[in-house]
This record gives C-alpha cells, structure tokens and sequence, in this order.
C-alpha cells in the first residue's frame, strides 16, 4: 500500500508542477506529510497539505488490474490509449463553459484526470470528479477513433529493434504475463465496441481501487467529509447496475 502510494504521490507532483502554471518546484517542496483515509467501500483520499490556501489540485487516478480475464485484456491495452488521448467528454450536464464560470481547470494525461480550482471551490470540484467517475466518459465515435490511433501505432513498430524494445519495457514494468506485453491484432480490436467497454468500465473501475489525491491547504476532516459526501455511495453492486 505504501509503495502504491508513494508511486501515485509522485506521478501526481510531476504531472501538477509541470502541467499547471503557477504551481512550482518550491511549492512541492512545502509538502511535509500527507494523511490517507479509505472509506468504508474502499475508496482511498490521500490528502497532501503544502499550506497553499490559494487553489487546490485534484487528481483522480483509478489502478487498474494486472490480471484479469481474457475478455478484458485488450481492453487493458486499448485504455492506455483512452488515457493518453487530449479527448475530454464530460458528463451530463457540464460543459467546458461551466468549468470555465466554477473556476474548474480541469486536464487530462496518462494517469487519469486532475483539476485545480481555488480553495473555496473544493466541494465543487470534488462533486465534479465523482460524476466523472460514476459512469463511462468515453462515447462510441471516441473509441473508434482510439482503436485506429491503436492500429497507426502498432503498424508503426515494424521496426523489430523498436518493437522489441516496447514489448520488454512493458514486460519490465507490468510483468511479462500482462496484456500489455503483446500487440492486439485486428480482430481484436475490431470485437472492442462501446458496450463491451461499457462493461468493463464498471468491472473494473471501482471505488476499492480508486484514489481522491487532494494538494492543498484542507484540513483533512474537510476532505473525508466532502469525499464521503460525493464518492461513499459508490459500490461494487451498483457499478453492475449502471
């Protein structure tokens, strides 16, 4: 759990200090401890306080499994690719202008989704992330769109000292038995619609592995308080519902 932790706490202030202006290398330095906190479905709040009583940084990040069933593994692969599109749909009932009035300054990368916003906007921005996790952002257009970009990808690594090298750094990273270690072949791809996707998403993206990072000056009553409020109706049960 602590190296979980420690690798997320990392991507977070990478992606945060190098993404977002304003927010600088001293400022992560004001980081003196952080509190975690799983509410009682599993949800996990890991709150970073750097004394910053100007905006606050959120960042959802959910982990995904490195073993699932074969009906799922391509989609394992396929959503890496979702995750390093710039493609933003948003839920129901928001819009970019709408972001824009709340002050949300909401972005995207290879983790997931993470927002800033000032202090007094923190309930806001909170309840946002929980409809952004609630159900699928990802629409039919956008996973065609995301299977061809797989293709152009993997027919670009023809080269076998290139594929090599991807194949082994993945290998490294996940292991060697993980999806990600081989490339999915047009039949593959071509079997991932939207509603299969559909049911993956609420396989597998679940409170339990799920974590709220929150960089800023909140106390961490505040910030239970308000994820609980947003994110502790979440359960395995009503996720196969959706």
């Amino acid at each position: 759990m602590k190296i979980i932790i420690a690798f997320i706490f990392v991507c977070f202030g990478i992606a945060v200090h190098a993404q977002n202006k304003g927010f600088e290398q001293n400022d992560l330095e004001k980081i003196k401890e952080y509190q975690a906190y799983d509410l009682e479905n599993g949800f996990k709040v890991i709150n970073l306080n750097n004394n910053d009583s100007s905006h606050v940084f959120l960042r959802l990040y959910t982990e995904l499994p490195q073993n699932v069933n074969k009906q799922y593994r391509p989609f394992i692969e396929i959503e890496q690719e979702i995750r390093n599109s710039s493609y933003l749909n948003l839920p129901k009932g928001w819009t970019n202008k709408k972001l824009d009035n709340l002050n949300l300054n909401l972005k995207k990368d290879h983790f997931g989704y993470y927002l800033s916003c000032p202090l007094e906007q923190l309930d806001t921005a909170i309840f946002f992330l929980s409809e952004m996790l609630a159900h699928p952002v990802v629409t039919a257009d956008h996973l065609k769109k995301v299977k061809n970009n797989y293709k152009i990808k993997r027919d670009s690594l023809k080269n076998p000292v290139e594929l090599r090298i991807e194949r082994v750094t993945k290998g490294l990273i996940y292991g060697g038995d993980h999806p990600l270690t081989r490339l999915l072949n047009d039949k593959e791809i071509d079997a991932l619609i939207i509603s299969k996707y559909e049911d993956y998403y609420n396989q597998f993206y679940r409170p339990n592995n799920t974590y709220l990072l929150i960089m800023g000056a909140v106390l961490q009553e505040r910030a239970v308080m308000v994820a609980r409020k947003y994110f502790d109706h979440f359960n395995y049960a009503s996720r196969r519902q959706t």
